[in-house]
């Protein structure tokens, strides 16, 4: 065995064996590794600065508040990162999370470690065992993109905090638009009722029909519910009416929320929708409320902008981060419903495919080809873009928050979501 591993496999067997045990199962075949002058490239991804690795360790650690006892660290690197943290004289505990033990190996292979992993202030953390961010933390970006499939939850959750501040400017940016939707909406939100006015007939179990490629499994099942004397009740996003009206299969409920979803109803026949209503955010287009056939009910999110307009014209508040399907469940919930059937909620391409059959949507081939993926049902990669996994990680969060209602997920080849159960057909 070569002397640099070994060295960091003495100190790693002993100090952390079930970490160790995991190690020794690891396939260093899965990557493609060149060695450049100061770093590592792996698949093509250069694992860190190869100008100045220092620096850019010390540009990663500012996330780490100076006078912080505690550091959590996700990725190895080189091993730069928690070098850099460790020569803090304050600092009491430093938790390194392993996003990939096969490149941890290639790691460890090639650099000694031994001097930081025997600190007694360093735990060495097996990423896959966890699903939350701990704070403060820093992370090193190339690994969160060659993380695992058993770290994919804990690597959404890291680069979702990440790009929180980001997130946080654009939904600024956006009130202005807003304020003008809600303006705009300014009376149908003074005449229509808040959801509490909506009775749901039946609060055993709900449909809920999203646009994802994976809902044309489910046509069957939801022309023959239609026809059955006790139907289910099935709520549907915006983006599923109209592959659903295709196969004239009319929704009881459909949810709206933002500005461009009118392009969903431009070319759908609205005489279907009579006894059909219409749950919206003041932020979609006016034109959809006052088109609209059957029923309309005003809710608000709780984002800072619905702040006044509530104060004047109180409705329900429904969760949502960024997804039309999040407030499609908080409704479902907050009605009481036992059991909820997501049909269609993919989060990611299955097959490489961005939407249910029906749906005019152009240029989808930027995201088929996205290098992002989630694993589905079956354990295996899907491309997807960067904010479905964030929908996901959120659905997630969301869904554990719910012990009382049972989720239930309608395929295998879309996204797997945590504490969902298989439908059973």
């Amino acid at each position: 065995m070569d002397e640099i591993l070994k060295k960091n496999f003495d100190v790693i067997e002993k100090r952390w064996p079930d970490i160790f045990k995991k190690i020794l199962q690891a396939d260093l075949s899965e990557f493609t590794v060149e060695v450049e002058q100061n770093t590592l490239i792996i698949d093509g991804i250069q694992l860190t600065s190869n100008y100045d690795r220092i620096a850019e360790a010390k540009l990663q650690a500012e996330l780490i508040p100076l006078d912080s006892k505690v550091a959590y660290i996700y990725g190895v690197g080189l091993g730069d990162l928690p070098q850099t943290i460790l020569a803090r004289s304050n600092i009491d505990k430093v938790f390194v999370y392993l996003l990939n033990v096969n490149l941890f190996l290639h790691v460890i292979n090639v650099i000694e470690l031994d001097s930081w992993l025997s600190d007694e202030r360093v735990v060495l953390v097996d990423a896959s065992v966890f699903k939350e961010v701990n704070s403060p933390f820093a992370a090193v970006p190339a690994e969160l993109a060659l993380a695992d499939n058993s770290a994919a939850q804990i690597r959404d959750r890291v680069l979702l905090e990440l790009d929180s501040e980001f997130i946080s400017v654009r939904h600024k940016e956006d009130h202005v638009g807003v304020a003008e939707s809600i303006e705009n909406n300014l009376h149908n939100i003074q005449s229509d009722p808040s959801i509490e006015s909506l009775i749901l007939s039946n609060l055993e179990q709900v449909y809920i029909a999203a646009a994802g490629p994976t809902l044309a499994e489910h046509i069957d099942l939801l022309k023959n519910n239609q026809m059955s004397q006790s139907p289910i009740t099935l709520i549907a996003v915006d983006t599923a009416v109209k592959s659903l009206l295709d196969y004239d299969i009319v929704p009881d409920i459909v949810i709206s929320i933002d500005q461009v979803s009118h392009h969903t109803f431009e070319s759908i026949d609205h005489n279907k929708l009579s006894e059909c209503s219409l749950i919206y955010f003041p932020r979609i287009k006016a034109g959809i409320i006052d088109n609209w056939p059957g029923k309309h009910y005003c809710a608000y999110s709780q984002e800072e902008i619905y702040k006044n307009i509530n104060d004047k014209y109180p409705k329900t508040k429904l969760f949502t981060s960024g997804s039309v399907i999040h407030p499609a469940i908080d409704f479902a919930v907050q009605k009481g419903v036992k059991s909820i059937v997501l049909l269609g909620a993919d989060f990611g391409f299955p097959n490489n495919q961005a939407y249910v059959d029906g749906q005019d949507v152009i240029g989808t081939d930027k995201y088929t080809s996205s290098a992002h993926w989630v694993l589905n049902g079956n354990g295996e990669r899907i491309t997807t873009m960067l904010n479905y996994r964030g929908y996901l990680r959120d659905l997630e969060q969301y869904i554990a928050n719910k012990p009382n209602v049972k989720f239930i997920n309608g395929s295998l080849e879309g996204a797997a979501i945590a504490g969902t159960n298989l439908l059973k057909q």
